[in-house]
């Protein structure tokens, strides 16, 4: 997979034109829901006939249905060839297997630890046209989808089991034993609450984990942090905290 074959496609004379619009979701063409904007030109025109609803200014009215059809009209996506549509489901998976490349996994769009944000920001700028593609693809293949997340790439954001609490992250986290965990909880060298976290960071780290600290918190051994104390107690109760 290559950004040329993306743009080859992109640019082929038989679906250029078509990829290069953006498209209404079905829910907003279709006239029985009744957030869509087909709904709302039916209910303006029968206000508009109701000649006890009918507005003192119907040219504003006016205005307004004229602008939705307009909207509709253009932004309805058209009805495919076989060829048309062979090459639009091709182009949309190429976009999605490039936007899917360097896509921060789930717990690091969650957690924001430091330098998430300029990684979100430099994968958004090189795939917004991957994406934007994938959009418009994925609405002309599926033009009367009630799919809610029909376009929504959040579906394909990798979920990867947590590493880390991520101390240094906006939003940390706490504690919790995975199913892994669990399964082989009498196996773990789990720490005595006497040792201090200094003594339990050294030896964490001579066995290959990584251990982060928050930055600016002070040490402090187990059995002084209340939260500690609270954790080992649910633990013991066969709890656990997320």
């Amino acid at each position: 997979m290559s950004d040329q074959e993306i743009q080859a496609l992109a640019t082929d004379p038989e679906i250029q034109a078509l990829v290069a619009k953006d498209y209404l979701p079905y829910w907003q063409r279709d006239p029985g829901n009744p957030s869509s904007r087909a709904r709302e030109i039916v209910e303006l025109e029968r206000m508009l006939e109701n000649p006890v609803t009918k507005p003192k200014n119907p040219g504003q009215y006016l205005q307004r249905i004229k602008a939705q059809k307009h909207d509709l009209e253009s932004q309805t996506p058209p009805p495919l060839t076989a060829g048309q549509r062979d090459k639009i489901q091709k182009l949309v998976e190429l976009c999605k297997a490039s936007f899917q490349e360097g896509m921060l996994t789930q717990e690091e769009y969650r957690r924001n630890p430091p330098g998430a944000v300029d990684a979100h920001t430099a994968w958004d700028r090189a795939k917004k046209p991957h994406v934007l593609l994938y959009k418009r693809g994925m609405q002309l293949l599926h033009p009367h989808s009630e799919a809610m997340d029909l376009t929504n790439i959040e579906k394909f954001r990798p979920a990867t089991p947590t590493r880390n609490l991520h101390l240094d992250g906006q939003v940390p986290g706490v504690f919790a034993l995975s199913a892994q965990a669990k399964a082989h909880y009498d196996e773990i060298d789990w720490p005595h609450p006497s040792e201090s976290l200094d003594a339990m960071a050294t030896r964490l780290k001579g066995a290959g984990y990584t251990v982060r600290k928050r930055r600016g918190s002070a040490l402090r051994t187990p059995k002084e942090t209340p939260r500690y104390t609270a954790r080992m107690k649910a633990l013991d109760k066969g709890e656990s905290h997320a």
